[in-house]
């Protein structure tokens, strides 16, 4: 008996049924990551598996380029995992953190070039709304986005909306194609002495609908429209 499709291959391939193959498929796929997937925080942190982050439509970054990664591969596309570490600045007024954040995004081989992509992190209305904030308190980033934020990605171009500044890279790794090596590797920075915050952040998973909403309550005022104060 044939085994049944993983969700992530019936994303695929819906997607490929309405758009088909290459550059518009990879960017169907990218702009489903970024309308589905919510920015913000689950209790399984960097340990969500990608079925994990689509069943609670949320996760920051590493979750969502795990996904994103995932989805391309499951697609065709030659993909893999690219760690950097950053300031905290960027998830300034959205979550308190440690100083240096390990920040992945996603590189995809289009073409001869390899492109490097954070743009399906902030969901739309996240964006919109933080953009606005930052514009309004002349901040070049923070409320998990940069001032130039783009949520469009033309299947050509390296495309951002958090890492938008390369001076905001205080390091930057060399590509991994799984993402576990990078987490057990001494440059992963979610670690407070040698509890990861996967551990952490574990209880959660009890109720984990009561902890993003204590988690994200930040961001989630942010896009309602809820006057922020700016931490």
């Amino acid at each position: 008996m044939k085994p049944k499709h993983t969700k992530l291959e019936k994303i695929v391939d819906d997607a490929r049924a309405r758009v088909g193959t290459g550059k518009p498929l990879a960017i169907a796929l990218h702009d489903y990551v970024r309308d589905e997937v919510a920015f913000g925080f689950t209790p399984y942190f960097d340990a969500a598996s990608s079925e994990m982050t689509l069943k609670l439509g949320a996760g920051h970054c590493n979750p969502q380029a795990r996904l994103m990664v995932e989805l391309f591969k499951a697609a065709g596309f030659e993909a893999r995992f690219r760690p950097s570490t950053i300031t905290n600045d960027i998830l300034n007024g959205v979550a308190i953190t440690p100083p240096q954040l390990s920040h992945i995004f996603t590189e995809v081989r289009m073409g001869d070039n390899w492109v490097r992509l954070d743009s399906y992190i902030a969901d739309p209305p996240l964006r919109r709304a933080a953009i606005e904030k930052l514009e309004q308190d002349n901040l070049d980033y923070g409320l998990g986005c940069h001032r130039t934020a783009t949520g469009e990605w033309d299947g050509t171009h390296d495309a951002f909306s958090q890492i938008a500044d390369p001076d905001m890279i205080v390091e930057l790794h060399d590509p991994v194609e799984d993402i576990e090596s990078f987490y057990r590797s001494d440059a992963y920075k979610h670690r407070m002495g040698p509890l990861s915050y996967n551990l952490m952040f574990a209880p959660g998973r009890i109720l984990p609908s009561l902890a993003m909403a204590s988690l994200n309550r930040r961001a989630n005022a942010l896009r309602s429209g809820a006057a922020l104060h700016r931490y």
